[in-house]
């Protein structure tokens, strides 16, 4: 039990890291390629109408842009 809190204690750590890692390595010396905020707002709107499908859906395309973004920095594509 106690290895299993750590592991979550740990995950609170490296995740949020991970993130911010992300996001500095996106706007490195570049402007980011799109404006992400409309794509957390589909996920706040239908979460907050209790829209269940359509968070799943928004969050799913949130993340499949975030690591695009992630992906083509790492390769030197981002203007």
């Amino acid at each position: 039990m106690q290895l299993l809190r750590s592991l979550f204690e740990l995950r609170a750590v490296v995740e949020p890291a991970a993130v911010a890692w992300t996001t500095q390595l996106k706007r490195h010396e570049r402007a980011l390629p799109r404006d992400p905020m409309p794509d957390h707002d589909a996920v706040y709107d239908a979460i907050v109408d209790k829209k269940p499908e359509a968070a799943a859906a928004a969050m799913r395309k949130l993340v499949d842009l975030a690591l695009a973004d992630t992906r083509a920095a790492l390769n030197g594509e981002m203007a």
